[in-house]
């Protein structure tokens, strides 16, 4: 397992107080440390854990990270370099031992989730909660794709320190911002409710029915037409409509005059023996053509 520091900082400082140097970032991880004693060369991208009087006064390889026991560090080790410094430890020996405990708990607990998953039956969602909550001694929630929480629960230990799995009420869905900083930190693409609200509900109207059997007979007459006669009359209302009925932008797009758009127009109407300028119709059209694009058709 590769950890970064926000982590190593926060179980550290559980118990004891940690001063931490250097830049900040969420994307560089460390394997499990080494022992340093002095007098050796580190190298870029190690985790070591040292006394900091033992620490070179050059400058570090790229890459590094510290934990060391003392007061003071040299100079060039405060800017560049990520560095936690635990001046009450007792001695470098025990700070190591107590960096291994945190990647040896969290070596447990992923395998822990690991196992789980890949049994041959369906993984137990239960488990996975129970090890999460223990672990993290937090609350946990369980959200959907779009990060809105399905419920919460709560893992407690009894008497003898065997977790138990509770719900919990619904609390409020996760919010906008920190969905957002679960994308950044897990590196994960997500799409929120909002952004699928369309997409939603033209999956749902129309259900498992084929989208020809909601088209009227007009419009089913204006496909007819466009496939025995090559006409382009589906392309053109489609269009039309996308512009808000603007005869100047739909004849922009179609590459047609004014003239030659208005007659096109006509035709259709008589086709689909319906009025364009109720609004029930114009939106009845646009639904049917997202569907039919939803479903692979277009309207071409």
């Amino acid at each position: 397992m590769r950890l970064n520091f926000d982590t190593l900082q926060d179980y550290l400082g559980e118990t004891c107080r940690v001063r931490r140097f250097g830049p900040r970032s969420r994307e560089v991880f460390f394997s499990r440390p080494l022992l340093y004693e002095g007098g050796g060369e580190m190298a870029a991208g190690g985790l070591y854990v040292a006394r900091s009087e033992t620490l070179p006064k050059r400058q570090p390889p790229e890459g590094v990270g510290v934990v060391c026991t003392g007061q003071r560090l040299p100079q060039v080790w405060t800017s560049g370099t990520q560095v936690l410094c635990v001046p009450g430890e007792s001695g470098v020996l025990s700070l190591f031992n107590r960096v291994q405990e945190i990647y040896n708990c969290l070596d447990a607990w992923d395998e822990g989730l690991r196992d789980e998953l890949e049994r041959d039956e369906d993984f137990d969602l239960g488990r996975l909660l129970v090890l999460g909550a223990a672990q993290l001694q937090n609350p946990m929630n369980v959200v959907g794709q779009n990060l809105q929480t399905i419920f919460t629960t709560e893992s407690q230990p009894d008497s003898d320190g065997v977790f138990h799995l509770t719900s919990g009420t619904l609390p409020p869905s996760v919010s906008a911002d920190y969905a957002e900083e679960i994308r950044k930190v897990c590196r994960l693409e997500l799409s929120f409710f909002q952004d699928q609200i369309l997409q939603y509900m033209l999956d749902e109207c129309a259900g498992k029915l084929p989208v020809e059997s909601l088209f009227s007979p007009g419009l089913l007459s204006l496909l007819e037409h466009d496939r025995t006669r090559g006409t382009e009359y589906v392309k053109t209302l489609d269009i039309y409509l996308k512009n808000e009925t603007s005869m100047s932008r739909t004849a922009a797009a179609l590459y047609i005059h004014r003239s030659s758009l208005l007659k096109r127009l006509n035709k259709i109407e008589r086709l689909i023996q319906e009025d364009l300028q109720d609004p029930d119709v114009r939106l009845y059209y646009r639904i049917c053509f997202a569907l039919r694009e939803n479903r692979g058709g277009g309207t071409d």
